[in-house]
């Protein structure tokens, strides 16, 4: 699904995957690459969409109870996936 898809489609409260399209580095969790990488490839529940220039998805990490939200922007490429 496209950022927009999201945006129209997904309810608030929605489990969402989001993902950036490129491989996870070398170094694992810790490494400052791969937290970088990890910021953009996760799951969690969409918990708001805020509506501005650009707009945003808000959305918390649940591989990660120590990071709170990612905010997702929709100039930035990503790929999502609603469960079923």
């Amino acid at each position: 699904m496209t950022f927009d898809e999201v945006w129209n489609t997904a309810p608030i409260g929605a489990a969402v995957t989001v993902s950036n399209g490129r491989p996870s580095p070398a170094g694992g969790l810790g490494a400052p690459r791969y937290n970088q990488w990890r910021s953009h490839n996760f799951s969690g529940e969409l918990l708001e969409k805020i509506d501005g220039a650009p707009r945003v998805l808000r959305i918390s990490d649940a591989g990660n109870p120590k990071t709170v939200a990612y905010d997702v922007c929709e100039d930035v490429p990503h790929t999502f996936e609603l469960a079923s």
